[in-house]
């Protein structure tokens, strides 16, 4: 790595006398907008020519440590910002949201004012404390949002230490809060007929009763066209997922790729399911033929009842919420329905590496480590079970 000195006082000076320096690093080589060019970070200095010499040894070797900082006066709040500016570039919508809501709720309150150069342990400490006292109201944040919150504040800082603004990351391996448990309602296959049976007079009858068999997210469901299905072979593909996203004053519906690159899988249907799509298929056409025009020409499986266009996320989970909540049953979101698919899968003694296969899980331990109260409840099922293998190998001795 190569350094050298630039005088920035052009005025005659006796030699020894003290001047203006710009000292100069060659960090390796950047490309922009295609070319290739020399990468360089610059520090100001005064002094005399050997004192230069002298700081200017120690620059390189502070910017080959990896210690250097760019701009060691932008505060935390403010880096965020671009940060936030550059994520929504390359995450989903709602992602962006928590993210957005994570800075400007809960780290910038805290920590925000602090120079980004110049955080340490000490100052996530403080935030992480923060975040677990009770509001005005009296009210805590869950364990699982304060974990969030952390890694969303830790991700942002490794960011802007491969970005050359922070030399060191201020965090311990034991220091990320502990994530807790969130409680999980699933419905059993008794609660789970008597939803579908409540539902099924209303246009949500046959989005869930296709998502309680299948497992599918509601974005994946309310996603989902005719020509990813495959009736005769009994299977579906998941492609894609829909999403609300908010562009200034209005609320638009947008397709976007699944959560995670198993999600887009294959996901084979039950004689039920293929049932449920049949009779929707034909109730699509009944209603094309009354209203005529355009509707439902987007090919897609379930969509809006009444405009024949994408059901909107959020609308559909209001409408769902509101249904459940005129009912007597367990309040149950849409997206419990996928944990009792899972549930009544591990139950039946379907393997934990299908079940993770057919939700689509990013691996084999997230399954297990969400649906592990499960596994807790079958642990003395599994001793009877050997009991009752031991013994009849007995007997038959």
């Amino acid at each position: 790595m190569r350094g050298y000195l630039r005088g920035r006082d052009r005025r005659r000076n006796p030699t020894g006398a003290k001047k203006s320096w710009q000292m100069v690093v060659e960090n390796g080589t950047e490309v922009v907008d295609g070319l290739r060019s020399r990468k360089q970070v610059y520090r100001a200095f005064f002094g005399t020519r050997r004192e230069a010499e002298n700081a200017l040894r120690a620059f390189v070797a502070e910017v080959e440590s990896g210690g250097y900082v760019r701009d060691p006066k932008l505060r935390l709040q403010e880096y965020l910002e671009r940060w936030l500016d550059r994520k929504k570039q390359s995450c989903a919508n709602s992602a962006w949201i928590a993210y957005a809501s994570h800075v400007h709720y809960h780290i910038n309150p805290v920590i925000g004012a602090v120079p980004l150069a110049a955080i340490k342990r000490e100052h996530v400490r403080v935030a992480i404390d923060a975040w677990s006292q009770p509001n005005s109201a009296g009210r805590r944040l869950s364990p699982k949002t304060i974990h969030h919150i952390f890694g969303t504040l830790r991700s942002a800082l490794r960011d802007a230490q491969e970005d050359g603004m922070l030399a060191t990351l201020p965090f311990t391996r034991r220091m990320a809060p502990a994530k807790g448990r969130a409680e999980i309602v699933a419905l059993d296959e008794k609660q789970l007929l008597a939803l579908l049976a409540f539902v099924d007079k209303t246009p949500y009858g046959p989005p869930t009763r296709l998502a309680a068999f299948t497992g599918l997210r509601q974005g994946e469901l309310l996603a989902l066209r005719w020509e990813a299905i495959d009736l005769e072979g009994r299977v579906l593909r998941v492609l894609a997922s829909l999403e609300s996203v908010r562009e200034g004053e209005e609320t638009i519906v947008r397709s976007k790729t699944p959560k995670t690159p198993k999600s887009r899988r294959e996901v084979p249907l039950s004689r039920m399911a293929v049932e449920v799509l049949r009779r929707q298929r034909a109730t699509l056409a009944e209603r094309r033929l009354a209203l005529g025009g355009a509707y439902g020409d987007e090919g897609l499986v379930f969509p809006n009842p009444a405009t024949g266009l994408a059901w909107a996320p959020k609308i559909f989970s209001v409408g769902f919420g509101r249904l459940i909540g005129r009912s007597k049953l367990p309040k149950v979101t849409f997206h419990g329905l996928r944990h009792g698919f899972a549930s009544i899968q591990i139950k039946a003694g379907t393997p934990l590496t299908v079940v993770s296969s057919l939700l689509g899980h990013s691996s084999v331990g997230i399954t297990a480590d969400v649906y592990s109260h499960i596994f807790s409840g079958m642990k003395a099922e599994a001793a009877d079970r050997l009991d009752s293998i031991l013994e009849k190998a007995q007997s038959g001795a």
